[in-house]
């Protein structure tokens, strides 16, 4: 199974069927988080990168080109490559093994097959539980064997043999309290585990055996909780990372002290927070604020140094072989996968890492604030990113990654040409200046109800405005430019709740707010007087959870409701209701057809990984389109119409809609 090496910014343009025009397709529009990375080699000596993230895959990169080498999927696996913290590469009598653990259990893979070896392995205490039980995991490997280490229930530690999976021995109760950490070594005539735990102690033990090796370490201040062996010129070192504090070394033969603590405010990863060379050289460490540091442990009193470049929240470091040498390689809350050389240096391009679903797409025709663009917006595990719908390419500032996103997705113009976004959170509207990549947080002074989804509007005096879904049943309405509160909350819904608003301006230019709540109905609103208009709407037996205005060619407006088991239509000024509920889910159908409809009737909706399409009016059925999130539809300056979608695989892709004759 090939991965694919290409980025975010890389466009396919590709033809969508026979005699349909071009189509573009952005390969990774998002990206989740890069949890796990582990270096290992390639049969024939080379460095490979092997990584586990967000979207359930554990990916092979070679180290010193960066291209994607395999891709391996975690199907009907309770272990995810998402909740994943630890990984290794065994190599052992012919068989290479790539080992993984979440906090439940550990997982062998045959990376010849993609296939799962053996039982999974738990503790024996936690065999009962449906999940959990499982601390940290280290493998002890020579040319022969390997066993694998893992902390268990209760302070205890477990040993397995690596490719039988049989237990070795009995376990043993480390620590009074949880084990924190284990790390291995072999050497000085022995095969030693270190461990540490909640008690604030550091313990080594002799591996085949189990037997306790010298006393307790002491004298931190917070229990260490990473930990890393390594031998330097002979001599065989502990390294340790207190919780939120210092990194301690340690003579692993004496257990005197190596040098002064190295200050370093830093969580320590679960995986990988400190990643050293195999010759003790070079540390790398993580700080709280998920910068990566560079420490050169052979001089007398080291120093630490950024890594030279910025980069996101990093969740993941290793060291890894390559052509190069020894590199350090880092992965980022955002998906970034960094190579640096031991000297800091970055190496190469990122690599794509692993891609996210993409959660939201929303489309904001061309008009005389957006600089004659259409601009598409979208969101992932990663965030919220801006494209150009004519070309896939980024819209947003040159250089800039993505910005914050949370619940449901606003966008405007404003009249000098800045694109604002919104969604919603706990502590009111997250606001966006797209065109400049700012930032613009609820105000702390004056705390806003939570909210559960947005919406855009325009005032007919062109005051652009967010409106919001708010967890105490109101929709408030904000200034899209300042935040400015707008008059008091729109009330009349029973519902404690709301889930549901959309917002439209009619014919008669009519600004209209609807919103759906846990009383299983919608209600209309002047968004000018405040006012309600007509009666609510019902909307059967679940919350209307998303509503979207359909104006149309003719001048009528559709106002639909989908509450996760149904669609529900209505005349947006009567309230008439159109026909019954178009039911979503299911196994998918036949294929949408977009050249029997007129773009402004289409109604997409996504469930359970498929976007089921409907004529809005008519509530024919148009086809489905498996593998996929959301879509929407988008007109280009040149007035054609573009079908957008967003894959289960972190793709879009825009497919024109042929002109109706």
């Amino acid at each position: 199974m090939m991965g694919d090496a290409r980025t975010a910014m890389d466009v396919d343009h590709s033809v969508a069927r026979p005699g349909m025009e071009w189509r573009v397709r952005i390969e990774v529009a998002h990206r989740s988080p890069v949890r796990c990375v582990v270096g290992a080699t390639t049969g024939d000596g080379r460095g490979l990168i092997v990584t586990a993230g967000g979207d359930e895959m554990f990916r092979l990169w070679d180290a010193s080109s960066g291209t994607a080498a395999d891709a391996i999927a975690c199907s009907s696996s309770s272990v995810l490559p998402s909740l994943v913290s630890f990984l290794g590469v065994l190599d052992v009598a012919g068989s290479r093994l790539l080992v993984s653990a979440d906090g439940t259990a550990i997982r062998r893979i045959d990376l010849a097959t993609g296939r799962e070896v053996g039982p999974r392995l738990r503790p024996r205490q936690a065999a009962w539980l449906p999940k959990g039980g499982l601390g940290p995991v280290a493998i002890l490997a020579d040319d022969d064997s390997a066993m694998l280490v893992a902390g268990g229930p209760s302070g205890s530690v477990h040993r397995w043999d690596a490719m039988t999976g049989e237990l070795l021995g009995q376990d043993w109760r480390a620590h009074d309290g949880k084990v924190l950490a284990l790390a291995v070594l072999r050497g000085s005539g022995r095969s030693m585990i270190v461990s540490s735990g909640t008690d604030g102690f550091v313990r080594r033990w002799d591996a085949p055996t189990g037997e306790p090796i010298g006393e307790a370490w002491v004298g931190v201040n917070e229990p260490i909780s990473v930990l890393a062996c390594v031998s330097v010129d002979g001599r065989d070192v502990v390294i340790g990372q207190e919780y939120l504090g210092p990194i301690h070394r340690w003579d692993a033969v004496t257990g005197e002290p190596i040098g002064a603590p190295l200050p370093l405010e830093g969580w320590g990863l679960e995986m990988g927070g400190l990643a050293v060379t195999p010759d003790g050289r070079m540390l790398l460490a993580v700080d709280r604020g998920g910068t990566p540091w560079r420490w050169d442990l052979t001089t007398r009193d080291p120093v630490a140094e950024p890594l030279s470049e910025p980069t996101t929240l990093v969740t993941a470091a290793a060291v890894v072989p390559s052509e190069q040498g020894w590199l350090f390689v880092t992965g980022g809350q955002r998906g970034e996968l960094r190579r640096w050389d031991t000297a800091g240096r970055r190496i190469g391009a990122d690599l794509p890492g692993h891609s996210a679903r993409v959660q939201q797409v929303l489309a904001l025709p061309a008009g005389p604030d957006s600089g004659g663009r259409t601009v598409l917006l979208s969101t992932g595990q990663d965030g919220l990113r801006a494209w150009d719908a004519a070309t896939g390419a980024t819209a947003g500032p040159q250089g800039a990654g993505p910005l914050p996103s949370a619940g449901g997705l606003a966008a405007v113009w404003q009249h000098d040409g800045r694109l604002l976004a919104a969604s919603a959170t706990d502590d009111g509207f997250l606001r966006c200046d797209v065109t400049a990549g700012v930032v613009k947080e609820p105000p702390a002074d004056e705390p806003e109800p939570p909210l559960t989804n947005v919406a855009p509007g325009v005032f007919p005096d062109g005051r652009r405005f967010f409106a919001g879904a708010g967890l105490d049943g109101g929709i408030y309405l904000v200034d899209a430019a300042t935040g400015e509160a707008l008059g008091e909350p729109l009330r009349g819904l029973k519902s404690q709740m709301l889930a549901g608003v959309a917002v439209v301006t009619l014919p008669d230019s009519t600004v209209m707010v609807a919103a759906g709540g846990e009383d299983c109905r919608v209600v209309r609103w002047n968004a000018v007087t405040g006012e309600r208009i007509g009666k609510p709407l019902p909307a059967g037996e679940y919350i209307p959870v998303r509503l979207i205005f359909h104006p149309l060619s003719d001048g009528r407006v559709i106002l639909s409701a989908h509450d996760g088991a149904g669609v529900y239509r209505w005349d947006a000024v009567t309230g008439e209701q159109l026909g019954p509920p178009l039911r979503t889910g299911g196994e998918p159908g036949a294929g949408l057809r977009l050249d029997t409809v007129s773009p402004d009737r289409i109604l997409a909706v996504g469930q359970d990984d498929l976007v089921r399409c409907w004529d809005v009016v008519t509530g024919e059925h148009l086809g489905d389109v498996p593998d996929t999130i959301c879509a929407t539809t988008a007109i280009l300056p040149d007035g054609r119409t573009l079908f957008v979608t967003g894959g289960v695989d972190g793709s879009i892709t825009f497919t024109p809609i042929p002109a109706r004759h």
